[in-house]
This record gives C-alpha cells, sequence and structure tokens, in this order.
C-alpha cells in the first residue's frame, strides 16, 4: 500500500489558521525514496527545536546519527514563541530496536534497513521510531528529517500577539504511518579518484548524499594510495553506506618495485600489456 488517509481531529484553535490550504498541505507530504507504505492524515503539528530523543541503547551508531540529524533538522535556529499560540508541540522522538545482527553484518540486507514511523497523538503528540538493526533507525532518522519542514513564523495569520521572525518547525499531515524497506539490496555509486581528483570533503560530501538519499553504497576506485582511506570507510559507516575501495593494481605502483622488486611482478618489463589483465 503506497498511500491513504487518516482521520483526526483538528490540532489549531479557532482563532489560528494556517497561511496554506490542505491541498498545498498534502502535495508537501513527499518522501525520497518512496516508503513501501504510507498513510497519513491532515494535521498540522509545531515541532519543538528542544526535540528529546528517547533510546535506552547507547549504540555509537545511533547516537551519532541523532546528534546529526538534529543538526540537519534545526541547524543554528532558536526556538520562536510561535508554539504558544498552539494546543500542542511535538516535543518527543521514541527510538526502540534490537540488534540481531552487527553493523557490518547487517550491510545489503533488505531487511535490515526496514523500519516504522508513527506520528501519533498519545497523550500528547509524539514519533515512535522502530527497526530490529541500527542502519534501519538510520533510514527512518532520514525521514523524519524529511517530514519535518521549516517555514517563516511571521507567515501566520492571526499571530499578531507573538513578536516573532524566528523559523518555526511543524510536521504536516499528522498523524502519520511509515512502513518501508528498500527493494534492491545494492544501492550504490561509483567514483573514480585514480582518473578524476576528488578532494576528501567532496567524497564525505558524496557519502552525506547517498545517506539522505538512502542508498547504501559508495565504490571507490582507488590507484594511488590515499591516506584517508579509513577516514572515509569509518564516515560512511557511520551514514549507514558501505564504502568499497577498489585498489587497481599495478597502476602507479611501478615505484614500490624499485624499493621492494619483490612484492611487484615484471614491474621492469616494458611490454607490460603482456603481463597485465587491464
Amino acid at each position: 500500500m503506497f498511500g491513504g488517509k487518516l482521520d483526526y481531529p483538528n490540532l489549531y484553535s479557532e482563532e489560528t489558521s494556517l497561511p496554506f490550504t490542505l491541498e498545498q498541505v498534502n502535495e508537501t507530504l513527499s518522501i525520497w525514496p518512496r516508503p513501501q507504505h504510507i498513510a497519513f492524515g491532515s494535521n498540522a503539528i509545531f515541532v519543538s527545536k528542544d526535540l528529546e530523543f528517547v533510546t535506552e541503547n547507547d549504540s555509537e551508531i545511533i547516537q551519532s546519527g541523532i546528534k546529526r540529524y538534529r543538526e540537519l533538522i534545526f541547524g543554528s535556529q532558536k526556538q520562536s514563541k510561535c508554539a504558544r499560540s498552539f494546543k500542542d508541540t511535538l516535543s518527543k522522538v521514541k527510538i526502540e530496536f534490537t540488534a540481531e545482527l552487527s553493523h557490518e553484518e547487517s550491510f545489503m540486507n533488505v531487511h535490515a534497513e526496514e523500519y516504522s514511523l508513527h506520528v501519533v497523538r498519545e497523550e500528547t503528540w509524539v514519533i515512535r521510531i522502530s527497526a530490529k538493526y541500527e542502519i534501519g533507525i538510520l533510514r527512518a532518522l532520514e525521514t523524519l528529517a524529511q517530514l519535518i519542514v521549516p517555514f517563516e513564523c511571521s507567515n501566520m495569520h492571526n499571530l499578531a500577539d507573538v513578536k516573532c521572525v524566528d523559523t518555526c518547525f511543524q510536521i504536516l499531515n499528522a498523524p502519520i504511518e511509515i512502513m518501508d524497506f528498500p527493494r534492491f539490496a545494492h544501492r550504490g555509486l561509483l567514483i573514480d579518484t585514480s582518473r578524476h581528483f576528488f578532494p576528501v570533503p567532496d567524497i564525505l560530501r558524496t557519502i552525506d548524499a547517498l545517506a539522505w538519499t538512502k542508498m547504501n553504497v559508495l565504490h571507490w576506485h582507488i590507484v594511488d594510495s590515499q591516506n584517508d582511506i579509513d577516514l572515509i570507510v569509518e564516515y560512511g559507516r557511520l551514514r549507514g553506506i558501505r564504502v568499497i575501495p577498489e585498489l587497481d593494481m599495478p597502476g602507479h605502483s611501478w615505484s614500490w618495485g624499485v624499493g621492494y622488486p619483490d612484492i611487484i611482478v615484471c614491474s621492469d618489463e616494458a611490454d607490460w600489456e603482456n603481463y597485465a589483465a587491464q
């Protein structure tokens, strides 16, 4: 099931209105890639800048992901006063997961990336995230980052009593129910720094983009020695991206044979095409 509508009472008070129509709200609920299942309602709810992430697990993968996505969502914006004009504000994310495989073992496993995300009204509005593996939690956090949208508080109608020029944050179309897993186990990108130089910051930025689009592999073609391999592989691991360095041989490794002739075969042969399969 790709979509549906959930009925829920309106969150806003009678004296408060939105600066957009319900049709415009529905058009904004765009998650990339499209989840396997998504159902939603028709309420817009404010999200606190002090959003609390609650989990009993101290996993480095999850804790670093929470910190990273909090900064991605809210940046350096200060919480505005606008939330005071509404009945409720979402302020908590509850994360539950049971690790059946290690993070490394879960790579290339479609079901390891499966997760569910619910925006529901309990005593107050709350977000519930559930997954069996760490990488599933990372995919859910990415979805959450796409659900929370900023807007200028000054655009709200009937808020003359609130002197506010900050950016507010909200989730549209609550309540929301999402259950997702990838269609393909391998979803990757190839970069070739052996023929096209990429500065390390650009490679890291590429890994960020892969995580934002829920891809999971960076195939990295390398010829020259690279002191930053460990840094880049670890950067990907924390974001659910498997970095596969492909070391091309012999390539520029001829110089190794000068100092260590025993580790290079036929390094002094002029017709190297007869000795190397490339």
